[in-house]
């Protein structure tokens, strides 16, 4: 589905000979890639009418065709040039880059310039890039067990090499045969939140959110750059499907929303109390599933860590490979937050599939949702402070 003339909506054939699993825009919204259950991606560039135009089609993955878990596809920063990642169910992640001296719809303008295999027999299911300052990339994985994995770019001017940051487990592994959803995202934003850093939390420091099961957690790295929960989203009652970090954290709080199997659009503000108790030391218990093996995995061993990968490398060797470098009792940095629900919409009425905030919204106060009733809806905060929907685009791809 695409914008044509008039605003409206027009459908594309995407060419693949089976469904599409995944899509993905580039920063411009100039290049699009699809990914589908055929194994094979597709990249297209918009022409100045507002056409698209095919540059390549290739083997991505070499996952069996019978297994429904989707292909993800993202764009890295624009600052790296025109170079995207994927995972599919043969349990690899791969990144591809343009080369511009290959013909278009050769099969090779796009070159792998690195593949990372699962540290187990479950493939990922979910990834997220960011780039701080232009010079540091990160990478967050997860796979369809819970296990997470960060990454820093070892050489900031390429992607073809990785250092292992940190890895754990996000919440308790699902029994076999039984329903998962997982999902990561790291904070969009440059820096986190004003008051967070004001209570104690370091400028640098990174955050993620991880959607594991019915579960959703905030993640942010401590002083000694180690990876610690600090803050839950609670009161989901079926398996989430989606997560979604807000653009914009200036009026004092994150948002997060998400998407969740029991029919519900859930968004939370994420605060931090500017008082002397939320700063002190973190007395609380660190989350049992946080407390994982914390092996390397072959592609990232022979890498030595720079940055912020060198700080939690040498914070895991000080404490033993148990898991308890993450309980830093002292650790004022390890900033706490309180969470609120403040919107649940239903209108799906079924499954929520997918939450996306509009990124340039002011104040990142613009959501986008898909369900299982075939809509797209789109949400916008009110000057009351609910929640309230202002569009919807049908199945028809004929918006009301």
């Amino acid at each position: 589905m695409e914008e044509g003339p008039g605003n409206n909506f027009v459908t594309t054939d995407h060419g693949h000979h089976d469904l599409v699993r995944a899509t993905a825009y580039n920063l411009h919204g100039n290049r699009k890639a699809t990914g589908g259950a055929d194994h094979r991606v597709k990249v297209y560039k918009k022409l100045p009418d507002g056409s698209w135009k095919l540059l390549d089609t290739w083997r991505a993955h070499d996952a069996e065709i019978f297994d429904l878990t989707s292909t993800q596809i993202k764009w890295s920063s624009p600052y790296l040039g025109q170079v995207l990642a994927t995972v599919g169910n043969d349990g690899k992640f791969k990144v591809w880059e343009e080369d511009v001296c290959e013909p278009m719809n050769s099969g090779h303008r796009f070159k792998c310039i690195f593949t990372l295999h699962s540290p187990s027999r479950v493939p990922y299911v979910s990834f997220d890039f960011k780039t701080v300052n232009i010079a540091d990339t990160y990478l967050a994985l997860i796979t369809r067990d819970g296990h997470l994995s960060v990454y820093e770019a070892s050489d900031p001017e390429s992607l073809t090499s990785w250092a292992l940051v940190d890895e754990f487990r996000v919440c308790t592994q699902p029994l076999r045969g039984e329903e998962d959803g997982f999902k990561v995202q790291f904070d969009p934003n440059e820096s986190p939140c004003w008051t967070a850093v004001a209570a104690g939390l370091s400028p640098k420091a990174l955050s993620l959110v991880t959607a594991g099961m019915d579960t959703v957690r905030v993640w942010r790295t401590d002083k000694l750059r180690s990876f610690y929960q600090a803050a839950e989203l609670a009161g989901h009652r079926g398996v989430l499907r989606d997560v979604a970090w807000g653009p914009a954290s200036t009026p004092g709080y994150d948002l997060i929303a998400t998407a969740c199997k029991d029919g519900c659009i859930r968004i939370f503000e994420v605060h931090t109390r500017l008082l002397s108790s939320s700063v002190g030391p973190v007395t609380s218990e660190p989350a049992p599933e946080a407390n994982g093996a914390r092996a390397s995995s072959p592609e990232a061993a022979a890498v030595t860590p720079s940055g912020i990968g060198a700080g939690l490398a040498g914070a895991s060797r000080a404490t033993g490979a148990s898991g308890a470098s993450r309980d830093h009792d002292e650790d004022s940095s390890r900033v706490q937050h309180t969470v609120d629900e403040v919107a649940c919409l239903t209108e799906h009425h079924g499954a929520v599939w997918a939450v996306k905030w509009e990124p340039i919204a002011l104040e990142g106060r613009e959501l986008v949702s898909a369900g299982d009733d075939g809509k797209l809806r789109f949400w916008k905060k009110a000057i009351d402070g609910t929640w309230k929907e202002y569009a919807t685009v049908e199945a028809g791809f004929e918006p009301e």
